[in-house]
């Protein structure tokens, strides 16, 4: 932990109020150098309380990050309050705050959170029934590209099912960590449902040895050609090498598209289904020219408006 005394306070305000930083990071912090416990902690409080009324003020800031930094209930309540003026925070972390009782006030503003993209509460106490409400408040940030809910070892069937049905119906969620959650065969079960069925996700992270039954999570990966990078931290080796062989199928469909190949029957249904992961791979991880640029655009265009008459990806017919 790391004590913040009053001048270095006094410096932190300044770059917050001043419009000096974009990311608001109270990673490890307490702040307080009262030398007594009692008052320690009421100072503690108050400067939090005065950070979060700054962080009202500046709407520079776009990311927050409170992880390990002695966060109690009071605490997590000023930050809801902050949160409730500051919809338009697009990153939170809140790693090992499991301090916390009590995660009802958070949980409640998240769906005001319009512009959130990313979201770790891994190491947070987090109970079956919170889990199970954090779950479900997600379903309401639509633009949510990140979530790592990792290490939370009161997760069990009620969160289990809520997570199903946020990764089969989320739109945008890209990457999902549930590294070390207890839960049981049947849990494990609904999570490999929700994976096969979701259309964004395309990374999963999981290295929990509760996981027993591989076999479900590798035929998730096989149901879902948008899962391309599976992690166990070796656990389940099949699962990783399922997902390792959906990124060269992948990798084959891009530069058939590049080229501008005919594609098969199947093909054209796995390129169809697999199209915002390969797009954005295409994006990211290649150099295109102007004409991929505008040939990417006429296929993604044709795909909303479902007009794909030919096998062959051409910019023009």
């Amino acid at each position: 932990m790391i004590e913040v005394t009053g001048k270095e306070f006094i410096e932190l305000r300044k770059n917050v109020l001043e419009n000096r930083t974009t990311k608001l990071s109270l990673w490890q912090t307490y702040f307080s150098d009262a030398p007594s416990l009692r008052k320690r902690k009421m100072q503690h409080e108050r400067r939090f309380a005065v950070l979060m009324d700054d962080l009202k003020k500046n709407t520079s800031i776009k990311a927050l990050d409170v992880s390990d930094c002695d966060l109690k209930n009071e605490e997590l309540r000023l930050l809801s309050d902050a949160l409730k003026v500051r919809t338009d925070i697009r990153e939170i972390s809140m790693d090992h705050c499991d301090n916390v009782s009590n995660f009802s006030s958070f949980i409640q503003v998240l769906p005001a959170l319009k512009d959130l993209r990313y979201l770790n509460i891994s190491h947070g106490g987090l109970d079956d029934e919170t889990g199970a409400a954090l779950f479900e408040a997600l379903k309401n940030n639509k633009k949510l590209i990140y979530l790592n809910a990792g290490k939370n070892n009161g997760l069990s069937e009620k969160s289990a099912k809520a997570c199903k049905e946020l990764l089969e119906a989320h739109p945008s969620l890209r990457s999902v960590q549930l590294n070390n959650v207890e839960w049981m065969d049947e849990d494990v079960a609904l999570i490999a449902e929700g994976l096969a069925r979701s259309p964004s996700i395309y990374e999963f992270h999981v290295s929990s040895e509760n996981f027993f039954q591989p076999a479900l999570i590798v035929k998730a990966v096989e149901e879902n050609p948008r899962l391309i990078k599976v992690t166990t931290n070796g656990l389940m080796k099949t699962a990783e090498e399922a997902s390792e062989k959906n990124r060269k199928e992948l990798d084959k469909l891009i530069g058939k598209f590049l080229r501008h190949e005919e594609f098969s029957s199947e093909e054209t249904k796995r390129l169809v289904k697999v199209w915002p992961v390969m797009e954005r791979i295409m994006k990211n991880e290649y150099t295109l020219t102007q004409e991929q640029q505008k040939q990417i655009a006429f296929f993604k265009n044709s795909i909303s408006n479902s007009q794909i008459l030919s096998l062959k990806t051409k910019t023009r017919e």
